[in-house]
C-alpha cells in the first residue's frame, strides 16, 4: 500500500475510532475519589454518565494499599490488541496492570504492560463489569 493511501486509511480509522470511543470517559477518576462519592459516576465523551457499582470499588480497595487509591484510575482500560493474538488485551498502566493481575490471581512482573487473553478477560469483566472498559487503538497501524 502506498504511503498516501495508508495515511488516508489511518485518518479514516482515527475518525471512526472517535465515534466508537464516544462511550469512553471524558476524564477518569481515581479509586479514592469515587469511593467518596455518594453515587460514583464518570462523565463520558458523549455527555452521559457511567455509574460505577460501589461493591466493585470496595473490592478494588480491598486489593491494594490505601496509598494506591489516589493512583488507580477508573475505569481500568482494556486495550484490544490483535497484534498479540486473537482475543488479546493489553493493560498499559502499571498500577492498573498490578490490580488486574491481583484480581485474576496471576503474576505481574512490574513492567509497564500486562497482556491477558479471552478466558482471563471474561473472568475480569465478570468481576469488574463497571470498573473496566474496552478501548480500540490504531497503535498497530502507526507502528508499521
Amino acid at each position: 500500500m502506498a504511503k498516501e493511501e495508508r495515511d488516508i486509511l489511518e485518518e479514516y480509522l482515527r475518525y471512526e475510532l472517535r465515534i466508537i470511543h464516544s462511550y469512553l470517559p471524558y476524564t477518569r477518576k481515581t479509586l479514592g475519589e469515587l469511593l467518596l462519592e455518594r453515587y460514583p459516576r464518570i462523565l463520558l465523551r458523549d455527555g452521559t454518565y457511567h455509574y460505577i457499582k460501589r461493591r466493585e470499588l470496595e473490592f478494588l480497595a480491598s486489593l491494594i494499599p490505601k496509598e494506591y487509591w489516589s493512583k488507580l484510575k477508573i475505569p481500568i482500560l482494556l486495550e484490544v490488541a490483535p497484534e498479540y493474538g486473537e482475543g488479546a488485551i493489553v493493560i498499559r498502566d502499571p498500577i492498573e496492570a498490578m490490580v488486574v493481575a491481583k484480581v485474576l490471581g496471576i503474576e505481574y512482573s512490574g513492567n509497564n504492560k500486562l497482556i491477558i487473553y479471552r478466558p482471563q478477560v471474561a473472568e475480569l469483566r465478570s468481576k469488574l463489569p463497571t470498573t473496566t472498559q474496552y478501548v480500540f487503538s490504531v497503535r498497530l497501524l502507526s507502528e508499521r
